[in-house]
């Protein structure tokens, strides 16, 4: 009887790359080629890191909060809140990234420098992945080398590369994810190829970094059941399904802030209310243009700062608008007969403006945008193989971002896409230069993308010169009273203050927030209830300390005393006392 023939692997059904992409090097130039190449990333690297590495805690407070969720889990305390009286479970941030800090803290310390050094260790892994990863989608060195080299100078990445926060570790795990899932694909031994279960548990690893890891598994997932590779579609997806089932009960269990805030116009404005269909919609709008017009393009080419005179001229005639929408405003409300609807109605229209104003971006930023957007989509098309799964990866991404409050925009969101793009966007450009001049001229077109790396020299010298300043004054001020508390107060004093994870980091003292109300009494109450003992009021520039702490504290000025006041700008720490009705 015949044998039966055994069926062609997911891998020999594919199209191949064109022929013209592929490098005709000989083996062992192409083993000596990488070598230098890696040098040549390693050095750069690493020599860029160095003088840009800062000593100081970053100033956007996250990375206090993922310190002090790692210091507790470090000392056996739990996934619990370090600005709750009562220390309940923590429902914000996902427990991935503050595990890998309670992990180094129970290694190295709880030094903050060692944990923004080991972002710089995730950041190198990241660059030679992605090395590694562009030469198997694409056979081409030059490419490889050329964006691996252009990403280690991204200022955007070497400034997250050196703080506390999750971008870089996703980043860094996504990137194990992609390249394990294409090692499996290609793996003879098919569903036994410990390459396929490597970039399962990457994939539950950057879900338990952030959530938007769902894209990720949903690209695998969709590319798989395209290619009919029906055992490894439900592996991986299974694998991913029962790996993310235990955050997801816990989720359902306790609650996640992320669900309400979703539903909010604005989470910082809560007193707004809840989205309806009319401004769900506005934010999908005003999201997907700043990710065109404003996010992108500053993330890949640091246009924010290379075009530094064009933005500045740019936000100057933003300012000059929004103060003539202002007066306008005010003027019509302070006209006789104007009811409290009608004035919540021109300031609603106000703030409408505003945020229209603040979208904008100027038109080279929009035509640089696009170009990354269209040159980056020739080059999803022109990979052929895997392109499913990087598309549906990137799109799946977008979709995510573009619903979700548009009051977290900026390039923090955009960052762990940064190095795809970046990749594809050249990619595109290359197949572009294959058709219109031959294969023979874009073989080596990549290392002539190395010039991009002279826009860097400013980007990079802004951070250097970040890392090198002190804290703003007004920090300065906040950290100092923070310092005083833990010299002067009870180990058992209760602070409340903006900001009040980098209170804690500082002060070694319980600290609360203050409760966002124009009713001085639930302001008060809100004391009360939490047993504070000082109030701190700062200048951090936030907003709702001016509309909602000041007010109520200048209504009830006999409950409180100055203990501490520093000036420029005036800082105070005030004794509560609640006591006084």
């Amino acid at each position: 009887m015949a044998k039966k023939q055994a069926p062609a692997s997911p891998k020999a059904a594919r199209p191949e790359q064109s022929k013209g992409s592929r490098d005709t090097s000989t083996f062992a130039w192409a083993k000596y080629l990488t070598w230098i190449h890696i040098i040549i990333i390693t050095i750069v690297f690493w020599l860029v890191y160095s003088m840009i590495f800062d000593t100081k805690p970053d100033m956007n407070g996250d990375n206090f909060a993922y310190y002090l969720l790692g210091q507790r889990l470090a000392h056996g305390l739990g996934f619990t809140n370090a600005t709750e009286i009562s220390h309940g479970p923590h429902i914000h941030f996902s427990p991935g990234y503050p595990v890998f800090i309670a992990i180094i803290m129970k290694v190295f310390g709880e030094d903050q420098d060692t944990i923004d050094f080991m972002n710089g260790l995730m950041m190198y892994g990241s660059l030679l992945l992605l090395y590694f990863l562009i030469r198997r989608l694409t056979s081409s060195v030059a490419l490889a080398f050329s964006s691996a080299f252009l990403l280690s100078l991204n200022a955007h990445l070497l400034r997250s590369s050196t703080i506390m926060m999750s971008e870089i570790p996703f980043i860094f795990m996504s990137l194990v994810a992609i390249y394990a899932l294409i090692r499996a694909v290609e793996d003879q031994r098919g569903i036994k190829s410990y390459w396929l279960y490597v970039s399962i548990l990457a994939m539950a690893a950057c879900y338990y970094t952030k959530t938007t890891a769902l894209a990720l598994a949903g690209g695998a997932c969709l590319y798989l059941l395209l290619s009919r590779d029906w055992k490894r579609t439900l592996i991986v997806g299974l694998s991913f399904f029962l790996l993310i089932l235990p955050w997801s009960i816990r989720s359902k269990r306790v609650g996640s802030s992320y669900a309400g805030q979703f539903m909010q116009i604005n989470p910082y404005k809560p007193e707004l209310g809840n989205i309806n269909a009319a401004a769900f919609a506005e934010r999908i709008k005003h999201n997907f243009t700043r990710y065109i017009s404003s996010d992108i393009p500053t993330s890949i080419f640091d246009l924010d700062v290379n075009l530094k005179k064009t933005m500045e001229g740019f936000q100057r005639a933003q300012e000059t608008q929004k103060q003539e929408l202002s007066k306008t405003a005010n003027q019509e409300m302070s006209i006789a007969g104007k009811t409290e609807a009608d004035r919540k109605a021109i300031q609603d229209k106000l703030d409408r403006d505003t945020k229209e104003i603040d979208s904008r971006a100027p038109g080279i930023f929009w035509i640089f945008g696009i170009a990354i957007i269209a040159l980056a989509l020739w080059g999803i098309y022109r990979l052929r193989d895997y392109r499913i799964f990087i598309a549906g990866y990137i799109l799946g991404t977008m979709a995510i971002l573009l619903v979700w409050p548009d009051v977290w925009g900026g390039s923090r969101f955009i960052m762990p896409l940064i190095p795809i793009i970046f990749f594809l966007m050249l990619y595109g450009v290359k197949e572009l230069a294959e058709l219109l001049a031959g294969p023979n001229v874009a073989k080596y077109l990549p290392y002539a993308f190395l010039l991009i790396g002279m826009t860097s020299s400013d980007p990079i010298s802004a951070i250097q010169e970040q890392a090198q300043q002190p804290f703003p004054a007004n920090y300065v001020n906040y950290f100092e009273i923070a310092k005083w508390a833990k010299k002067n107060t009870p180990k058992d004093a209760i602070f409340s203050a903006r900001k009040m994870d980098m209170f804690i980091y500082y002060s070694d003292r319980m600290c609360i927030g203050d409760k966002p109300s124009l009713n001085d009494t639930v302001v008060m109450d809100y004391f009360r209830q939490n047993k504070v003992d000082y109030v701190v009021v700062e200048q951090l520039g936030f907003s709702s300390t001016a509309k909602y702490l000041v007010p109520a504290i200048q209504k009830n000025q006999d409950k409180f005393e100055v203990v501490l006041q520093l000036p420029n700008p005036d800082t105070y720490l005030l004794k509560f006392k609640r006591d006084k009705q």
